[in-house]
């Protein structure tokens, strides 16, 4: 049996007649219970990376992301930028906060200006949707 503590960065706690349920953003404990007959993972990790969500071409050059979990800021890296490449930013839930043209190699996406949340880059090519990443802001 072993633990590991860290921090949790949100979370809230769900309660209803039959019972209630902590969740929490980020690792704040985790515990493995162990018995003869298996295993039993108490609590939550939660993987400090930039996911990619969805590629729809592979032809694309070089795109990269980081870093993941950020603050103010993530930078963005489009090798061969000579085509039309542009992004958007969005809310978790779907709100359009950002939207611009990709017109150099290396771009800042601001993150200051918004609440700690969960946030979707797309990155498109023609008006194509080429990669889609998650972004955490804790």
């Amino acid at each position: 049996m072993f633990c590991i503590s860290g921090f949790s960065s949100s979370g809230f706690d769900a309660v209803s007649e039959t019972g209630s349920v902590s969740l929490t953003i980020g690792q704040v404990f985790y515990h493995q219970w162990t018995h003869n007959t298996g295993k039993v993972n108490e609590g939550m990790q939660q993987p400090y990376e930039i996911f990619v969500v969805g590629v729809a071409d592979n032809s694309i050059p070089s795109i990269s992301l980081f870093p993941n979990p950020a603050q103010d800021f993530v930078l963005l890296k489009v090798e061969n930028e000579g085509t039309d490449f542009s992004y958007s930013l969005f809310s978790i839930e779907g709100k359009i906060l950002e939207d611009q043209k990709i017109d150099r190699e290396e771009m800042t996406v601001p993150l200051q200006y918004y609440s700690h949340n969960l946030f979707l880059l797309i990155i498109y090519k023609d008006n194509k949707i080429v990669k889609t990443y998650k972004i955490i802001k804790p």
